[in-house]
């Protein structure tokens, strides 16, 4: 992955019409938000939910990821499932062909 974020970040930098050193400041900057973006993709449940009926992968408290949403029932907002969710993360979008 980290490749993957090198490679990119070049591209980016590259394409900035400035003088070479800026274009360095760029591409770290690239990385350092690409890597942080990367690192905090799941929410703890216990602290933040997503928005009602929005599909989400959920980590159960047993370790199991699944599909789930939320709803709100007679003022309190739940999971749609019987077991405890610890994390969750909006599902990423599929690449354009």
């Amino acid at each position: 992955m980290e490749e993957i974020i090198n490679e990119a970040a070049k591209k980016y930098a590259d394409s900035i019409p400035q003088d070479d050193h800026k274009k360095e400041y760029c591409r770290v900057d690239f990385e350092a938000g690409a890597n942080w973006a990367l690192q905090n993709q799941w929410h703890d449940a216990s602290k933040e939910l997503p928005e009602d009926n929005k599909m989400v992968i959920v980590l159960t408290e047993k370790g199991n990821a699944v599909i789930n949403s939320v709803y709100t029932f007679n003022g309190y907002r739940q999971w749609h499932s019987n077991y405890k969710v610890s994390y969750w993360m909006p599902i990423p979008s599929l690449p354009e062909n």
